[in-house]
């Protein structure tokens, strides 16, 4: 069996947003729309999931601003579907855990956080790491409601996909803010163990290289041409490995969806830690290695990317000016076919 923890955004440590950040106001406005929105859902009825379902967007309107939750039954039967304990989520993300913060002297709400990526989306880690909140432009929630249904369908048929865990998508609008949309995932890499290494890969290694002390040092996530390993989880593992990465990105190919990631995180176990003494027990939230010294942590990422005109413009001309196979976009099907290779090649 596979075990993974979803989600997943590359990131720095981050800075923590506290009173008097010029992004605290809207902080507040996010946790506070997200802990009545997640709230509302708790009454929504237990029942299958219905076409009308995929449509539903709940507008909540307080002191000039406009919070939506968008299609929160679905992502209410996704957060049941992973055992997700709601008060939990609704206090990781809401205002109950800064409100309790400031009573203990500590100032900080979320934490903003540095990508790996060139979308100019902004990123939020909750205050105890085990979310991100990533914002999202009009043309990745028209996919996202696109693919929702087959989605959801997609994580009950296979329990250990290694798609990112989307948990609900919202939108805000304030008096002095246009419209931002924004996703709530797990974070891949919340877990106790220290995570030495982290890779952002594609297949592709045109602009595929970051490596730099300044990158380092802010454990920012390494790319195709500055992976110089193996992923050592046997034959045993393997096999599964890839017959569910076939099912992910077939998922994808199937809703016209390219340039994904397979994110990687490896700790590195310590001979002297607790784990070294305990590492035939699986349940440490990653995927432990043959020799058993390390443990990987991987999930496949920005799943929300149409081939669209714009991508099909930018592998034209980046096609006239390098390889066209060795460039990110390229069309679902090949695009698939060479991630699939990749993590063949990069497993054993």
């Amino acid at each position: 069996m596979i075990e993974n923890r979803s989600s997943n955004w590359v990131a720095s440590q981050g800075k923590d947003i506290t009173i008097g950040h010029e992004s605290w106001d809207l902080i507040q406005f996010i946790m506070i729309g997200i802990r009545r929105a997640v709230g509302e859902a708790i009454a929504l009825p237990n029942r299958a999931l219905k076409p009308k379902d995929f449509e539903l967007i709940v507008e909540f309107k307080y002191n000039g601003w406009l919070f939506k939750d968008h299609f929160p039954m679905a992502f209410k039967k996704i957060r049941e579907r992973l055992e997700i304990d709601t008060k939990m989520f609704m206090y990781s993300l809401g205002p109950e855990r800064v409100f309790g913060n400031l009573l203990l002297g500590n100032l900080s709400a979320l934490s903003e956080i540095d990508s790996s990526g060139r979308s100019g989306s902004m990123f939020f880690r909750s205050s105890e790491g085990d979310y991100l909140i990533k914002t999202i432009p009009s043309n990745e929630e028209a996919v996202l409601k696109n693919i929702l249904p087959a989605y959801v369908q997609h994580l009950q048929k296979y329990p250990n996909s290694l798609l990112i865990k989307l948990l609900g998508c919202y939108s805000l609008q304030t008096k002095s803010r246009a419209e931002m949309k924004f996703l709530v995932m797990n974070n891949l890499f919340f877990t106790p163990l220290p995570i030495a290494e982290k890779y952002d890969l594609k297949g592709s290694t045109i602009g595929r290289h970051q490596i730099t002390i300044e990158d380092k040092m802010a454990q920012i996530a390494l790319k195709d041409l500055d992976f110089k390993r193996i992923l050592d989880i046997g034959t045993e593992f393997k096999a599964p490995l890839l017959e569910q990465i076939e099912h992910d990105t077939k998922f994808l190919e199937s809703h016209n969806i390219c340039d994904y990631s397979l994110l990687v995180g490896v700790h590195i176990i310590d001979e002297n830690s607790p784990l070294a003494l305990t590492s035939d027990d699986q349940n440490i939230g990653g995927i432990l290695s043959k020799n058993k010294k390390e443990v990987y942590f991987i999930a496949i990422i920005d799943t929300l990317t149409p081939w669209n005109f714009s991508k099909q413009y930018e592998n034209f001309f980046k096609s006239i000016i390098h390889d066209g196979t060795k460039i990110s976009a390229i069309s679902p099907s090949a695009y698939r076919k060479r991630f699939q290779a990749l993590i063949a090649n990069i497993v054993q």
